[in-house]
């Protein structure tokens, strides 16, 4: 592994760690958050949600904090290809 990766990899771990720590404590907070805004995707058309979801049964990343109601998408043709 050349020292880029590495250093890269060293500080998304780095990142994950602090994210963790400084959410942990607002963890209450997050648990009972209410919208005040609406929010848009930032693409048109037809999408699925392949992963995600605001539960640990849904959530593909619950235990990563900052990742917790992360959602992917994908497009599809008309033979459901990606």
């Amino acid at each position: 592994m050349n020292l880029h990766l590495l250093s890269q990899a060293v500080l998304q771990i780095l990142g994950l760690k602090y994210a963790t720590v400084k959410y942990r404590k607002m963890q209450k907070a997050i648990d009972s958050y209410v919208l005040k805004v609406e929010y848009a995707l930032p693409f048109d058309g037809e999408w699925y949600t392949i992963n995600g979801g605001v539960t640990k049964n849904t959530s593909h990343s619950w235990e990563v904090l900052p990742q917790r109601f992360a959602y992917d998408f994908a497009s599809v043709d008309e033979e459901g290809e990606s």
